[in-house]
């Protein structure tokens, strides 16, 4: 298996080895999400599982020397991006299992993996607002960490550090969080949510034009 490498969403850099893998995670199935008004992530999925608004979640796989062997031998089949391989419906029989039985099992992972929550001014290019919280899969790093948009309980995790907030979903890879008691307005940050996506994101990072709220109630359009 090639080395992985990661990238730094907000500058472009090159980060090197791609430390915030976790070493055993190579081989799992994890859960992906994009909006039906943006570009999608990648083609060729087998099943989205709908959530919030015009979210949807999909399934992918990390990399591993034996995923990469069936893949090779049908270059048509492939959806590798950054180490991670889409979950077709030739992948789902080569595996033996269902979209749904893959789709708890990715839950399960994440769950287990946890998230990694960190103030903006932490993240180099991020603005130092001091109340702008990234959050995405913990030993996962940032390669589309936005999946926790899917599980509730990593959601709470949020509400447990900050309380009730609004969500950015930033891209693909990580959203935002800011307290519902930050001096910035909704639609302040509707606003920078459709900037951002129109000047900043490659296209296949967008994740969504809309702001969402988290609450007791859950997540949910803003």
């Amino acid at each position: 298996m090639g080395e992985i490498r990661k990238i730094n969403h907000y500058t472009g850099e090159d980060m090197g080895s791609a430390g915030e893998f976790n070493g055993n995670y190579f081989g799992k199935p994890f859960i992906c999400v994009y909006e039906e008004v943006a570009p999608k992530v990648a083609s060729g999925h087998l099943a989205t599982f709908d959530l919030v608004g015009d979210l949807k979640a999909y399934i992918r796989y990390t990399s591993s020397d034996e995923l990469n062997a069936f893949l090779a031998k049908d270059n048509a089949s492939t959806g590798t991006i950054g180490g991670t391989i889409v979950v077709t419906e030739e992948l789902c029989e080569h595996l033996g299992k269902t979209p749904d039985s893959l789709f708890a099992e990715a839950i399960s992972n994440m769950i287990e993996t946890g998230i990694a929550i960190k103030d903006a001014s932490e993240i180099v290019g991020m603005p130092t607002m001091g109340f702008m919280y990234v959050a995405h899969y913990n030993d996962f790093g940032s390669q589309r960490g936005a999946g926790i948009l899917a599980i509730p309980c990593l959601l709470e995790k949020i509400r447990e550090k900050i309380g009730d907030c609004y969500i950015i979903p930033s891209s693909v890879h990580e959203i935002i969080a800011v307290p519902e008691s930050a001096p910035v307005p909704a639609e302040e940050l509707r606003e920078m949510i459709v900037a951002v996506n129109r000047t900043v994101l490659l296209p296949e990072d967008i994740l969504s034009n809309r702001l969402y709220k988290l609450d007791e109630t859950g997540l949910h359009l803003a």
